[in-house]
């Protein structure tokens, strides 16, 4: 029984990790040749739109059998697929440009950090299945366990990810000798030259990463430094915590047909 647990732990870390990764690596081969690299993020916003949908229909349908009462009008006409239909749409809209960009400047080190989040995140998922649907009606359980486990990864994965930001990650040395429009002019010189609304997108966060770094090697005081730090690292594994949680309700929910396979 154990040793099948762990199997089955283990097959579904890596499906969760290939579904993922696979197409951020796919954009990042792609990217520096041709703007049809986007292509290969759609698989992954199919994965996280269909994973989120699920995940929030099945909480909403609950609720409005719960408001309403049994032959009522107004259960033909309250489904809740448009309101889960926006909300899958926007969560994953605001997430995919982040990763698309982390995927295109992140080195081996951060890369190796954000896998010990998704290991976090799928133990977690696999450790509140089972112990909330000792609890929770089938109905809200995958809220339940996705809610929990976003926050949950993203606060553990926190102190580790500030530490890597503040003590190990390189600062640029022309942070330190250049002015703010120079320095940001300079490292969006470091990303493949595109026109269009992708590129804009990607030089937007280019721009206020390097934004960060300036502020915090030329403001440098301890409260500025610690709070600049403590902003991005929180933005940052909250929104790779809610990926990974949106991939994993897709192949939980949608592949295997049950909730991450418990």
């Amino acid at each position: 029984m154990l040793f099948r647990n762990l199997l089955s732990a283990l097959l579904d870390l890596l499906a969760i990790a290939s579904a993922l990764s696979l197409p951020l690596y796919l954009w990042q081969v792609w990217y520096p040749s041709s703007d049809w690299a986007v292509l290969a993020l759609v698989p992954l916003f199919w994965m996280m739109v269909q994973g989120n949908y699920k995940v929030i229909i099945l909480r909403r349908r609950a609720a409005l059998v719960c408001m309403l009462r049994p032959g009522s009008i107004l259960t033909r006409i309250l489904k809740g697929r448009i309101i889960a239909a926006c909300s899958a749409c926007l969560i994953t809209g605001v997430t995919i440009p982040l990763l698309a960009y982390k995927a295109l400047t992140a080195d081996g080190a951060e890369i190796a950090l954000l896998a010990l989040l998704l290991i976090i995140a799928v133990l977690i998922i696999r450790l509140l299945s089972s112990f909330s649907k000792v609890h929770f009606n089938d109905s809200f359980l995958p809220s339940v366990v996705s809610r929990c486990t976003t926050v949950l990864s993203g606060l553990l994965f926190l102190p580790i990810y500030y530490w890597f930001v503040h003590d190990v990650a390189r600062i640029p040395g022309y942070m330190r000798s250049l002015r703010f429009p120079e320095a940001i002019s300079m490292a969006l010189d470091s990303l493949p030259v595109r026109d269009g609304w992708m590129a804009e997108t990607l030089a937007a966060f280019h721009a206020l990463e390097n934004a960060k770094l300036w502020a915090v090697v030329n403001l440098g005081n301890d409260s500025v430094i610690f709070l600049i730090y403590a902003i991005y690292s929180t933005l940052i594994c909250f929104f790779f915590a809610s990926a990974i949680v949106s991939v994993a309700s897709f192949y939980g929910l949608m592949v295997k047909g049950n909730l991450y396979g418990n």
